[in-house]
């Protein structure tokens, strides 16, 4: 579990044992010399001549907002940098740069952010088409703390092959207000060291708003102290404030996707147009006052935030039939659907209809699926998740959805049993059965 984390890059690094946080792009640049130099206005443009330098203890220099550029250096006895004390050495120049004011740190990520939607396809920056194709992790909304792993990140990339990681999140516990007994002062920074662990693993990542209150404080400590858990129907008033917040915080980095409300399910199983335009535009279910998609959406990009956002549609957000009437009006949206091997779902004759026939003119994501069923999670069932990637990849040998899916599988976590459905037959990642499919489908690539 994590707690008291601490925002250092350093920190962050020693933690999860990444090998590449050693020397990110974007990082300031080393020196070797000795003793260290601290920039006051962080910014700077250094090079260092001479010759016979004298030797150094790795001295380093940190500038507290703007960019540092260092030009490769020869070694010179005099070379000094605008630190108070870093003195002589070599400068090994990266054109890197440093931003010493943000509370999140720029590390290595996938290399195809920043990511735009173009039609029905997500495009890199390389002006090449991008699939998202990784795992979901949850406990950070059913705990304060979580409890993840400082190594499941770059197991997910190195011996899955993932690409994208989905983190579950609780906005309660996130959100700093006297009135909500649920509000944990390590959440913010323990959420922040799993957005950079997975970014440094070379894992873009979703933040998805999992749980949430009905817009009161005592029932969101209610339903978090219960079994029930915090699944509401769709988002509230103080969703709106956590979509602020979040954004804000990560508006800048284009290795952060935002999933709105995760399942919603206004009207239940079997949404009707009254539904569908309470989930775009707001209005009343089930006693509370609902906040719809657009506000969500509006509220994200008023923080100026730029990040491709996830949408989910209704029934659990298996249904996504409704959008093409209730279009959320915005750019850089995918939206998402949650198939699961249930009676309430029609599968997979209804995969095309209900969202594969979406794909025809915007992304569409499964940011989860599985097969719920009775059994330990040694022998769950892998007959259901095998079905659904082969139609997901345009693989299946009856209808395929228009253009192919991007992907995350619920779940990168051991559960005592199906019905979770987890993809781990215990606690040290072994893959049970729907988890060697999901793996061996991660590592044939997107």
């Amino acid at each position: 579990m994590h707690s008291q984390v601490s925002l250092s890059i350093t920190m962050a690094c020693l933690a999860l044992g990444v090998a590449a946080c050693s020397s990110p792009p974007g990082s300031t640049g080393g020196f070797t010399g000795s003793g260290s130099g601290t920039g006051t206005s962080g910014a700077s443009t250094g090079s260092k001549s001479g010759s016979s330098g004298t030797t150094g203890t790795s001295g380093t220099q940190t500038g507290t907002s703007g960019s540092h550029t260092g030009s490769t250096g020869s070694t010179g006895s005099t070379g000094a940098s605008t630190g108070t004390s870093g003195a002589s050495g070599t400068t090994t120049g990266t054109s890197g740069t440093a931003s010493g004011t943000s509370t999140t740190t720029s590390l290595a990520g996938p290399p195809d952010a920043p990511y735009t939607v173009n039609g029905a396809k997500i495009v890199g920056k390389s002006g090449q088409p991008h699939l998202f194709r990784g795992l979901d992790r949850p406990s950070l909304e059913f705990s304060c703390t979580g409890d993840i792993k400082s190594d499941e990140y770059e197991i997910m990339q190195e011996e899955w092959n993932a690409n994208v990681v989905r983190l579950a999140l609780n906005q309660d516990c996130w959100l700093d207000d006297p009135s909500n007994p649920t509000y944990s002062p390590n959440y913010a920074a323990i959420v922040d060291t799993q957005v950079q662990g997975a970014i440094a693993a070379g894992l873009d990542i979703i933040l998805d708003l999992h749980w949430s209150d009905q817009g009161s404080y005592a029932t969101g400590a209610t339903c978090f102290a219960s079994t029930a858990g915090c699944q509401q129907d769709m988002a509230d008033e103080h969703s709106l404030t956590f979509w602020q917040q979040v954004a804000a915080k990560y508006g800048s980095n284009p290795n952060v996707l935002f999933e709105l409300y995760n399942e919603p399910h206004v009207g239940g199983y079997m949404p009707q147009s009254a539904d569908w335009t309470t989930w775009l535009s707001g209005g009343t279910s089930s006693g509370f006052t609902v906040v719809g998609m657009q506000q969500l959406y509006t509220a994200v990009r008023t923080a100026g935030a730029t990040n491709l956002i996830v949408i989910g549609g209704l029934a659990w957000a298996y249904d996504l039939s409704g959008v093409p009437s209730h279009m959320v009006n915005g750019t850089n949206i995918l939206y998402a659907t949650h198939p699961y091997d249930t009676s309430t779902n029609p599968n997979p004759s209804g995969w095309t209809q209900y969202f594969g026939s979406l794909s025809a003119t915007v992304p569409v994501i499964a940011t989860e699926f599985g097969a719920r069923a009775a059994g330990q999670p040694t022998s769950c069932s892998a007959g259901f998740d095998t079905s659904f990637i082969q139609y997901a990849n345009g693989k299946a040998s009856g209808s395929n959805p228009s253009n192919e899916l991007s992907w995350t599988a619920w779940a990168f976590y051991f559960a005592s049993s199906c019905t979770f459905p987890p993809l781990l037959a215990d606690s040290q990642f072994t893959p049970n059965a729907p988890g060697m499919v999901v793996q061996s489908a991660l590592m044939a690539g997107p």
